[in-house]
């Protein structure tokens, strides 16, 4: 007789989706309301420095980070990775230490061939703050909560939607600052989908964020270092 194989994830319990429509429903809301409203109040009162580390330091953390490591505490035991090891390097990490240089390789070939390479004008402590704090609360956000809630139900349907949510949360800065248009017609718009799904497949295969954290500050890190920002 033949014994009944069983799923160990059949009984799992997961996050509601309800919880995750609302969460995601408040979060895009707020981070309009933000950048159409708060943020050229910042502007027009504040250095670039003291903007940047609102803005990046205490308000993503604030109504990004602290609200996802919440509901990643309410709902322990629904995640693909739970919250302890989420942080956490682990061996897997060590397999893909090349992202690096080659995130590097990407970004800087171009320009080392055409001129050289040098740091740009616009790069100062503002864009420095702005590094120490996206890469941390965009990963939480996205794929330590988002994509941690859903991955073990959907898989890869559930990245290629993390990289739809992943872009549209860049829209409102990207309308405020004019750059939509451009973003859009020049096909930029692709490489934030290329990266989301990339950060994914990281946080897939590391079962940790400490990867896709750190390369996102990194990628984020070339960008305003070495190319001028309007």
């Amino acid at each position: 007789m033949e014994m009944e194989q069983i799923n160990p994830d059949e009984n799992k319990k997961f996050i509601p989706i309800k919880t995750l429509v609302i969460y995601s429903l408040i979060f895009y809301l707020f981070w309009a309301v933000f950048n159409f409203f708060a943020k050229p109040f910042l502007a027009e009162n504040m250095s670039d420095v003291w903007a940047a580390f609102i803005e990046d330091g205490i308000v993503k953390n604030l109504a990004w980070t602290l609200p996802a490591v919440l509901l990643l505490k309410k709902y322990r035991g629904s995640f693909f990775v739970e919250l302890p090891k989420l942080y956490k390097p682990n061996k897997e990490c060590i397999k893909y230490l090349w992202v690096y240089p080659a995130a590097m390789l990407v970004l800087l070939l171009k320009p080392a061939i055409n001129g050289g390479i040098k740091i740009a004008d616009s790069f100062g402590l503002g864009y420095i703050i702005i590094v120490l704090f996206v890469g941390m609360t965009e990963e939480t956000v996205f794929r330590g909560f988002l994509l941690n809630s859903t991955y073990e139900r959907h898989n890869e349907v559930s990245i290629a939607v993390n990289a739809v949510m992943f872009l549209l949360i860049h829209f409102p800065i990207w309308i405020y600052s004019g750059q939509f248009a451009g973003n859009i017609t020049s096909g930029g718009f692709i490489t934030i989908i290329l990266l989301s799904v990339f950060f994914s497949l990281l946080f897939f295969k590391t079962k940790s964020l400490f990867i896709p954290i750190t390369l996102h500050m990194l990628w984020d890190l070339l960008i305003f270092m070495f190319f001028e920002q309007a």
